[in-house]
């Protein structure tokens, strides 16, 4: 699913939307980070919805990163290779 995080730099004014537009109900946090000492860092944002439940299929795509690398470097490498496909 693909969503679209709106923000006015507010609680208040923050929304999480569908494709569609639609609010996504239940969203209680939204986070947006980006380490600038790593230069291979990607973009990270969470989203937080209480008493969820869940039924998730997923491929990560037999991946191949550096074990020495950073989690986020990990995770970035995976979404490159993933995108090549």
């Amino acid at each position: 699913m693909k969503v679209r995080i709106v923000s006015d730099g507010t609680a208040r004014g923050t929304q999480v939307l569908d494709l569609e537009g639609r609010v996504i109900q239940g969203v209680t946090a939204v986070g947006w980070h980006v380490d600038g000492r790593r230069r291979m860092d990607c973009a990270r944002a969470t989203i937080e919805v209480d008493l969820v439940s869940l039924d998730v299929v997923g491929d990560v795509g037999g991946g191949v990163v550096d074990p020495s690398a950073s989690e986020a470097e990990q995770i970035c490498t995976l979404l490159e290779q993933a995108q090549k496909k």
